[in-house]
């Protein structure tokens, strides 16, 4: 991993304006953990989260927003937890109008297939329908057809595996229940 090629991928996405006025991340766009081999990737920055703190799943007072803690609970069957995953959004900007998130989730991919390349990561995991529409080729009208089988994508000149897990929201009735034989699935492949 390069920090010079992540900073200049940053100043591309800082310059971007394909969304026109849409409120992006001050910050950098990827949130770093100690683990880099597995890249989470949600659908945009949360105005209450990363836009107000510059730090994912994070309210204000620096605790764990709802969907952080839920992540979080999956996280520990992996042996991991928020603060050690490297994390990123397929679009870069806050997206009020979940309508506009296929739009802008294609106007990023370009950043995030290159902040993929050169995070050199082994797994993705896209969190929900968004980013996984744009990360694989298969087409599905439901997402539980996709949430929680392998994909293999060539990305750069890299073979990456993607795996799509169902939202931590805790407002997803799936985001905890389903997702918990994904990430047994994921712990065996480590």
């Amino acid at each position: 991993m390069n920090q010079d090629n992540l900073k200049k991928i940053e100043q591309k996405i800082q310059l971007c304006n394909e969304c026109k006025d849409l409120l992006k991340l001050s910050c950098d766009t990827i949130s770093f953990g100690q683990n880099t081999d597995i890249l989470f990737v949600g659908e945009s920055p949360a105005k209450n989260g990363w836009i107000l703190t510059g730090r994912a799943f994070y309210d204000s007072n620096g605790k764990l927003l709802p969907t952080g803690r839920v992540l979080n609970k999956l996280l520990e069957i992996i042996d991991l937890s928020i603060d050690d995953i490297t994390f990123t959004e397929a679009c870069k900007c806050h997206i009020p109008d979940r309508k506009d998130l296929k739009k802008s989730s294609l106007n990023c991919l370009k950043y995030l297939e290159e902040q993929i390349k050169e995070l050199n990561c082994k797994v993705v995991i896209p969190l929900g329908a968004y980013p996984t529409k744009i990360l694989i080729d298969k087409k599905f009208k439901n997402f539980k057809e996709v949430a929680g089988d392998v994909f293999s994508k060539e990305i750069g000149d890299k073979e990456v595996l993607i795996i799509p897990i169902y939202h931590p929201s805790p407002i997803n009735p799936n985001g905890y229940k389903l997702n918990v034989p994904i990430f047994e699935k994921i712990k065996k492949l480590n």
